[in-house]
């Protein structure tokens, strides 16, 4: 009997820790993953002042693998026009 109930209680604890892996969310930043939008600004604003130049969104991974279409993003994501990217307007991403 003692038995029986440690079986049943194992196969329901390995139940619910599979159903917490198992999540239809993606992950965010492992090996292998893009981090998401925020923290990817906060990694590519290396001065730390809030808002992403030609020249650090240009540095990012995402510009490198696609240096011919970089620019063209850049100006898509830059909803004002001021020439540079707000954390608002690089998380929104590009627009059209």
């Amino acid at each position: 009997m003692k038995t029986s109930r440690l079986i049943v209680v194992g196969a329901a604890l390995c139940s619910v820790l599979l159903a917490s892996c198992e999540t239809n969310q993606p992950q965010r930043g492992g090996r292998g993953q893009q981090p998401d939008r925020k923290t990817m600004f906060t990694r590519l604003d290396t001065n730390g002042d809030g808002v992403l130049t030609r020249q650090e969104f240009m540095a990012g991974p995402n510009a490198q693998r696609n240096p011919d279409q970089a620019p063209q993003v850049f100006r898509r994501m830059d909803r004002n026009g001021n020439g540079t990217l707000s954390r608002q307007e690089f998380v929104a991403g590009p627009q059209g």
